[in-house]
């Protein structure tokens, strides 16, 4: 007997989340004594999810892209990513489809495959807390499951649930009866350790980064795009910021594909391209300069002061000033309900306004240590009950639980 998962993801962040769910899936099937098969992953992923023996149709590369006018000039391009990948799935007739984040890619192929008899899930529901609310209504419509990172998410679904038609459609086998279509899972922020005192002590030593060095740690994003328009911007307020933080070492955490980019800007500064250092690195940095994004939480977890700044385009920049529900950009700042964390959106993204927010955090004690446990708390709140174990696991056992046909109450 074979079970065939069909994965999608198509960001940096949604390949490590896939691939940890499909480590646990293969976890949950050894230690069934009544399996006896092969679990058979299929789709679109990157080198995390292809580690775990993703049979690969597309890199996730052609899905990483931000806003109308990056999509635009692609829209060819990714429509025969489209059709391509539902022709695969169609001909694979796989168990389940899961797709994780990309949302409006995620979307299309869900409705493509609407008459299609095996469940759909989505894991990282699209932010219709945040814009575009009326994406609720589709999501429950097309898929049979929505896995949640954040415990406020589910209610928008919700009150979609009570008109939707199972159809000819998996329906209640996805749901496990009467379970909710939306639910949440936890953050994968809490899967993840956090460095050693020790651990981050050696990083600074192996790079001689000496005890009265200042250690600022740079995120330009995991985006091209993301980082040829932040890095120019990053880069002047560390040259401003030099002339008033005395011994300023600079460290750049960024991904491998991303690394001859970040390079060529010709900063002084330690390069780390190695995801398994991240938790280190962001454990040994003073501070932290940041793109926003889940980078936010991660910092919060680690206790590091950080700034954040992000800069769309005009005409992305323009609609999220109409479509955006929210008052803030930075996670932690949208879970409090309150500015926790300094944040510089667009045209306030500006060198001189991110070196005055991190020279006010190097020079006072009080305001980051005050920022830095508002900031914890924030994120603990997306912690899973801890009977319930990793999130990844508890999507692992929600998957098995659907596949296998068995309550998961």
């Amino acid at each position: 007997m074979r079970r065939k998962i069909y994965m999608i993801a198509g960001e940096a962040s949604g390949d490590n989340l896939a691939s940890n769910i499909m480590q646990a899936v293969i976890k949950r099937y050894d230690g069934d004594v009544d399996f006896e098969g092969d679990i058979e992953f299929y789709g679109i992923g990157g080198a995390k999810m292809q580690s775990q023996g993703l049979r690969v149709l597309y890199p996730m590369q052609e899905l990483t892209l931000i806003g109308v006018v990056e999509i635009i000039p692609n829209l060819i391009r990714l429509y025969r990513v489209l059709r391509t990948t539902i022709r695969d799935i169609k001909r694979l007739q796989p168990d389940i489809v899961i797709s994780v984040d990309v949302s409006t890619f995620s979307l299309r192929v869900a409705r493509a495959l609407s008459r299609e008899k095996f469940v759909k899930i989505h894991v990282v529901a699209p932010s219709v807390w945040a814009w575009k609310a009326w994406r609720a209504k589709q999501f429950v419509k097309f898929y049979d499951k929505i896995l949640c990172l954040f415990p406020f998410e589910p209610p928008y679904f919700a009150k979609h649930e009570s008109r939707k038609n199972d159809g000819a459609r998996g329906g209640d086998r996805a749901r496990g009866g009467d379970r909710a279509v939306a639910e949440f899972i936890g953050h994968p922020l809490w899967d993840s350790r956090v460095a050693t005192r020790a651990e981050t002590l050696a990083f600074r030593a192996e790079h001689g980064i000496g005890k009265e060095d200042k250690l600022l740690l740079l995120l330009s994003g995991s985006r091209k795009k993301e980082v040829k328009t932040l890095m120019p911007i990053f880069m002047e307020a560390i040259r401003e910021l030099r002339v008033h933080v005395r011994s300023l070492r600079v460290v750049i955490l960024t991904l491998p594909y991303l690394r001859e980019d970040i390079l060529s800007y010709g900063e002084d500064a330690i390069v780390i391209d190695d995801s398994e250092q991240k938790e280190i690195v962001m454990g040994a940095a003073d501070m932290a300069l940041a793109a926003s994004g889940t980078v936010s939480l991660e910092l919060a977890k680690s206790r590091t002061p950080f700034v954040i700044g992000y800069r769309l385009n005009f005409i992305n920049a323009f609609l999220a000033r109409i479509l955006m529900r929210v008052r803030f950009a930075t996670l932690t700042n949208i879970i409090a309900d309150r500015r926790i964390n300094a944040e510089f959106i667009n045209g306030a993204c500006r060198a001189e306004n991110l070196c005055e927010a991190l020279k006010k955090l190097f020079n006072d004690d009080r305001l980051r240590s005050e920022q830095v446990e508002e900031a914890y708390r924030a994120v603990l709140t997306l912690e899973l009950d801890k009977l319930r174990g990793s999130s990844s696991a508890y999507a692992a056992d929600i998957i098995y639980n659907i596949l296998e046909g068995k309550s998961d109450d």
